[in-house]
């Protein structure tokens, strides 16, 4: 009768032939590994060598990590295994990949492991498709789902233009909120009609001694043309032709008051685009008329002598 060599229950609780039964070397080998007198074709005993080393084949996670294939869902990878994502374009259209950055970024190409311990799954999602290196981590907890993405920050990483702290934000974009560009345009044939580049800028009208007129665009189908509402543009009379505005379509308003032209060198004024096709100018505005006329649209006089005729109520003279 074999003898069991093995606590009951014990680990590798195999048998082995008593001396007296003058069992071959194959027998005693089958029942070492075994466990029992057969090849290993039944059932095996859980506690032999070899249900030792069918479990570890069994609990194996394989090394060569499976393909992700294009539209999956990592909330479902949940055997433990090793899954590969070989490209964006497949990482985009997915689902459930950490975003970088957060909520409102892009999925990326990665390696995600993945370990599921019976009762929780802990997921691992190593970022390869940007050369920044990144580790993101997570787990599904029963009732509670899916954590969200986690990840690190190493001490004394750079920030790219996908995420900028509050500091290099500041150093970044405030100098282009509070400066404007200022630059001197080229005016052909006494006329210059702006456009998008000339957003939230300072220009420098100089058209020597005659005078010239500044355009307002009419809107087109094609937004990303337009000038966007909102929009202030500063215009400097820098020489002695004086700077006019015009809309350059029956479809452009322009609202000013008195006039629509800078009054004399180094007047300035602003145009503002508050509607579509609807601009406001505000500054050093005059009408364009002449002294003598400007006089004479308010009933101002100024004679050798008391008038005796073409008196008018609301008329000033003086002599």
């Amino acid at each position: 009768m074999p003898q069991n060599i093995g606590a009951e229950n014990g680990a590798f609780n195999t048998l082995i032939p008593q001396l007296n039964e003058n069992a071959d070397i194959q027998t005693a080998l089958r029942l070492y590994h075994y466990g029992e007198g057969s090849s290993g074709t039944g059932t095996l005993n859980t506690n032999s060598l070899a249900g030792f080393l069918q479990k570890l084949t069994d609990d194996k996670v394989d090394g060569t990590p499976e393909i992700i294939p294009q539209n999956a869902n990592l909330n479902n990878y949940t055997e433990s295994g090793f899954y590969s994502q070989n490209t964006n374009a497949k990482a985009v259209t997915g689902s459930n990949y950490p975003l970088i950055p957060p909520n409102i970024g892009f999925a990326y190409a990665g390696l995600l492991r993945v370990i599921n311990d019976g009762s929780t799954i802990y997921q691992e999602y190593q970022v390869s498709g940007i050369p920044t290196n990144l580790v993101y981590w997570r787990a599904f907890f029963g009732n509670l789902g899916w954590t969200p993405w986690q990840t690190f920050a190493t001490a004394g990483h750079i920030h790219d233009d996908r995420y900028y702290s509050k500091a290099q934000s500041d150093g970044r974009y405030f100098p282009a909120i509070r400066f404007k560009s200022v630059r001197q345009p080229n005016i052909s044939n006494n006329f210059y009609t702006i456009s998008k580049n000339d957003e939230d800028s300072i220009l420098l009208m100089n058209n020597g001694s005659v005078p010239h007129s500044v355009a307002i665009p009419q809107d087109v189908t094609d937004e990303n043309l337009n000038i966007a509402v909102g929009t202030s543009i500063r215009f400097i009379q820098s020489n002695t032709g004086q700077t006019g505005f015009v809309p350059n379509a029956a479809s452009v308003v322009l609202q000013a008051t008195p006039g629509t032209k800078l009054r004399q060198v180094w007047s300035a004024a602003t145009l503002v685009k508050i509607a579509t096709n609807l601009w406001i100018l505000y500054g050093d505005l005059e009408d364009g008329r002449t002294k003598t006329e400007q006089k004479a649209a308010i009933g101002i006089y100024v004679q050798p002598n008391e008038p005796i005729v073409g008196l008018q109520d609301g008329d000033l003279w003086f002599w």
